[in-house]
């Protein structure tokens, strides 16, 4: 069967990856020996649309039935131009120059390679083949199981209920004691230095604060520029500052938006209390704490905060 069909706009076709897979997938490559392909089908996950990668999701029909799904992630600037985060001349020159997204790239193969089947006590996705972007972006690529079949994820600003924080928040401090315990047997330290957060548009996203409770943040906002545009503070908030205070580094995913953890559905198709995959390691950086990963939980109630000041407002309590 014929599959030459290019996945997007990336550079693989739906035959690459069937080689990948039969190479890399055991039980993908035993069923296929038995039962020739029917059909294949990749369709772009519009859920999974991020700043800097999307996905495709390919499904494979074998004669006998049998259906593989599979997630194919790939980093991107397609979101960027099309938003409007930057004009389109400066993100062909930050893909010209391929640093940015090959290194975030490259930060979440290697948090993959470090991670999967090491016995790691944080649910993530099964990897099954990764491409890290050498020379261009467009070389990378993470083929992992389809979460999506038995789980979802919440939209950016959902509000979690506190049972689903509790178990977020178990996940990650057996993550950091593992993370600490296991420094000799998987090495991860040092080799999650290189990210840059909080990212270059932070201070888009303190004007656009501006315009939405306009006259009430404009001072405190331009106090705050010289602090956000500071590399060196970062630098020391991050890593520095945990020598001084004599307090170990761990890993901190980086992106943990509500959209970046998977929860297994239940039987009315609503998400229950089993977490069953944190995915997007692709800001995965070392510090001293998870403190930017509350901030991240705290962002999905805000929502709800803002409704009930402005209920307080109109006078309805």
């Amino acid at each position: 069967m014929e599959n030459n069909q290019v996945i997007g706009s990336t550079q693989f076709t739906q035959n690459s990856i069937i080689d990948i897979l039969i190479e890399k997938d055991a039980n993908f490559r035993q069923s296929v020996e038995n039962s020739a392909i029917k059909e294949i089908t990749t369709t772009f996950n519009n859920d999974a649309q991020g700043f800097i990668s999307y996905v495709h999701i390919l499904k494979i029909e074998l004669q006998n039935g049998q259906i593989f799904e599979y997630a194919l992630k790939f980093p991107s600037i397609e979101y960027l131009i099309d938003k409007g985060e930057n004009s389109q001349d400066d993100i062909q020159k930050i893909a010209q120059k391929n640093k940015i997204l090959c290194l975030i790239h490259n930060l979440e193969c290697q948090f993959y390679n470090l991670f999967s089947g090491n016995s790691c006590p944080i649910p993530i996705p099964k990897v099954f083949f990764i491409k890290p972007a050498e020379s261009s972006f467009e070389e990378g690529l993470i083929v992992m199981k389809n979460l999506a079949k038995e789980g979802m994820v919440f939209k950016k600003y959902e509000f979690l209920d506190e049972e689903k924080i509790w178990v977020i928040i178990e996940h990650i401090a057996r993550f950091q004691a593992f993370l600490l315990h296991n420094q000799e047997k998987i090495q991860w330290k040092g080799r999650f230095l290189e990210c840059d957060y909080p990212n270059v548009n932070l201070r888009k996203r303190l004007e656009k604060l501006k315009t939405v409770f306009p006259g009430q943040f404009e001072k405190v906002i331009e106090g705050l520029y010289p602090v956000i545009e500071d590399k060196k503070l970062h630098q020391y908030w991050l890593w520095e500052c945990c020598e001084d205070l004599g307090i170990p580094m761990v890993l901190c995913h980086g992106d943990l938006w509500a959209t970046n953890i998977f929860w297994r559905k239940n039987q009315e198709g609503m998400a229950s209390n089993e977490l069953i995959g944190f995915i997007d390691w692709s800001l995965t950086f070392e510090d001293e704490q998870e403190k930017i990963e509350i901030q991240h939980v705290v962002k999905n109630i805000e929502e709800a905060l803002i409704d009930a000041v402005n209920l307080l407002k109109n006078g309805y309590f």
